[in-house]
């Protein structure tokens, strides 16, 4: 009962994020009307290029080349001071995760300062619109025209084929722009990864050819908001596919299979994959403000069975449901956990 009152509280909010979005969506021709690129929204992947290029305007993350591959004549409208208008909503789970997934990819780049002869292959699968190889491992210099790129961490991305070729047309556009950045278009491939040749492709791109000669070398695979498009079983075998190459690891902001709500469940899954959890967290906005129907305002106040709690209260009772990784406690705190809501790092049990 507790969980059905705070679902019936939250629900016309929730209504509204709904229509947001479908709005935001039917906005998207309107946005690319004169776009010669013409990228699709396939997988919601140019929703979610918008998002993040709103998130970087706004300064929540450090993606800034979200940005550059948006038209000029319309990314004006998620520019400053334009960008300050738009509710917290849609972006902020997506940029928590990028975030998550930024933080994790620097500490690799840490790794490599650390150890000289070791190289890291990055695998992206279901890439989208991603702009990490153009900002991980890389300083730029835009008065003069130059960049300064750790050839140490490659990239290579898999998605569908229709979803490459737009990619391979934006980047061209890109790179027109900053010219400095063309090494770094990452090595792409073209695959269904629900499919067994799509898995199949995935062995491919986790070779390269700067590292078929080094031994010394770790392959990272990237999965954000892929899985939860997947049905659970393809979702199991592509987790198995990164699980079988050997030192790997995997870093993830998805839904995992199987319903998954804490790490306990998580940790089973990763397991049949030939995977180690460790590092777990929730994507979740905590403290939905009761008082502010767009989400501002602080302390966070939120409701469970109908009683207000102090705010301070409310902020323990989320932050021990994040602590233990309880999907289902974090919702019934009144938090907003995001569709990709797992969000962690594991390593493959496989060694060389």
């Amino acid at each position: 009962m507790p969980d059905q009152a705070v679902q019936q509280r939250w629900e016309p909010l929730r209504t509204l994020r709904r229509a947001s979005w479908r709005a935001h969506a039917a906005l998207l021709p309107l946005l690319h009307a004169t776009d010669p690129v013409a990228p699709a929204n396939t997988c919601v992947n140019l929703q979610v290029l918008w998002l993040k290029a709103l998130a970087g305007t706004r300064g929540e993350t450090a993606d800034y080349i979200s940005y550059r591959c948006l038209p000029t004549h319309t990314r004006w409208i998620v520019s400053r001071p334009l960008c300050w208008l738009y509710p917290p909503w849609m972006h902020t789970t997506i940029a928590r995760r990028s975030l998550f997934i930024d933080d994790a990819l620097a500490d690799v780049l840490g790794l490599i300062r650390e150890r000289d002869h070791r190289h890291f292959h990055v695998v992206t699968l279901g890439a989208g619109f991603d702009t990490r190889p153009m900002r991980l491992g890389v300083v730029e210099n835009v008065r003069r025209r130059t960049a300064t790129i750790d050839t140490r961490l490659t990239w290579s991305e898999v998605d569908l084929p229709e979803v490459i070729q737009q990619k391979r047309r934006m980047l061209e556009r890109l790179t027109r722009r900053r010219p400095w950045l063309s090494p770094r278009i990452p090595s792409m491939h073209s695959a269904d990864l629900s499919t067994r040749s799509g898995r199949r492709v995935v062995h491919r791109a986790a070779q390269c050819d700067a590292l078929r000669s080094s031994q010394a070398h770790t392959t990272v695979f990237v999965l954000e908001a892929l899985l939860m498009y997947m049905d659970p079983a393809s979702a199991r075998e592509l987790l198995r596919v990164c699980g079988n190459v050997p030192g790997s690891l995997v870093v993830f902001a998805d839904r995992l299979p199987g319903g998954v709500d804490n790490r306990a469940q998580a940790e089973a899954v990763l397991k049949a994959a030939g995977l180690t959890l460790d590092e777990w967290r929730i994507n979740a906005k905590l403290g939905r403000a009761t008082a502010w129907p767009f989400g501002f305002g602080w302390p966070p106040r939120v409701r469970t069975s109908g009683a207000p709690l102090h705010p301070h209260q409310s902020q323990d009772l989320a932050g021990q449901a994040l602590a233990e990784g309880d999907a289902r406690a974090l919702v019934a705190a009144g938090a907003c956990v995001s569709h990709a809501r797992h969000m962690g790092i594991a390593h493959s049990t496989s060694t060389r």
